[in-house]
């Protein structure tokens, strides 16, 4: 493989502050040159040619047991960060991170997560591109993805696997992190997270206080819009409380109204005893200690 290309694909990572690539990145990088210069389009071969030159100017170090993803250690790169999710994110390229993970990265919670948190899509570059790539960049390309077993440990911190279905793989978007683009659950997705697995986001309180905290971030039609498409009664009754509780209204709060479970054993804490301090409005037990529902006080 000549030098200037080798030169020019680690030049264009260090461009896109890069610390963790694959050589599926490589690839994508050699077929944009080409395309650009009318050339014919590289393939696999090409790509691991340009890894094996970079390897031997120990511009990039192989990351653990992946045989085909890459540290980059070439000089520029030591000055930027690497964090364990962009290496779990370069593995698993259509996976989000979400609940803890999320809140902790939109700054709804100071507290670290103990673990990743991640929700795994299908793989579908026509669909979901891999973060840094288009749509375009995958045409008559497949990416050998099956054959990476969900990483369990990253560093220190394991991996909390999330599966979700097509009908559901909505709310996920590009966010960065130290400057590198990586799928995450938006505000609204991670605040439905939060009241649908409170244990995978820090506990009840945790999210009372993320929903109380991000009150000025929401899109309230957006929140609405996800809420109505996984068309739970229960789900739109417990986050019409929220809404409300936080201090702010939104027009299909009364809609939501004419299509309540009802019920008297319907509880805010789905997993917590029943209360009788009752919300009228939202058929709900307010089976949360005081000192929690405090939380949604609006500041």
């Amino acid at each position: 493989m000549k030098s200037e290309t080798v030169e020019r694909t680690i030049g264009e990572f260090a461009s896109e502050r890069r610390r963790v690539i694959s050589t599926w990145r490589v690839l994508i990088l050699l077929r944009r040159f080409a395309h650009a210069a009318h050339h014919r389009l590289p393939g696999w071969e090409e790509a691991e040619s340009v890894v094996r030159s970079m390897r031997r100017r120990r511009w990039i170090t192989r990351v653990g047991q992946v045989h085909w993803m890459f540290r980059i250690d070439a000089p520029f790169a030591r000055v930027l960060p690497l964090a364990d999710e962009h290496i779990l994110l370069e593995a698993h390229p259509a996976a989000a991170l979400s609940h803890a993970s999320a809140l902790f990265h939109h700054q709804m919670t100071d507290t670290p997560p103990r673990r990743i948190h991640v929700t795994d899509r299908r793989f579908d570059p026509a669909r979901i591109p891999p973060c840094g790539t288009l749509p375009e960049d995958w045409v008559d390309l497949d990416l050998p993805i099956n054959i990476v077993r969900r990483l369990r440990r990253v560093g220190d911190l394991s991996v909390d696997w999330r599966r979700v279905t097509d009908r559901f793989s909505i709310g996920y978007a590009p966010f960065f992190i130290t400057g590198v683009a990586v799928y995450m659950s938006d505000i609204e997705q991670t605040l439905i997270d939060g009241l649908r697995s409170p244990d995978r986001c820090g506990g009840i309180g945790n999210v009372f206080a993320a929903w109380r905290r991000a009150a000025e971030r929401i899109n309230l039609d957006r929140l609405i819009g996800y809420i109505d498409r996984v068309d739970s009664p229960i789900l739109r009754q417990r986050a019409g409380y929220l809404i409300e509780a936080i201090g702010l209204s939104h027009q299909a709060l009364e809609r939501w109204q004419d299509i309540k479970q009802r019920g008297s054993t319907l509880r805010l804490l789905p997993g917590e005893p029943f209360d009788p301090t009752y919300s009228e409005r939202w058929n709900l037990s307010l089976n949360a200690p005081s000192e929690l529902l405090s939380l949604l006080e609006p500041l």
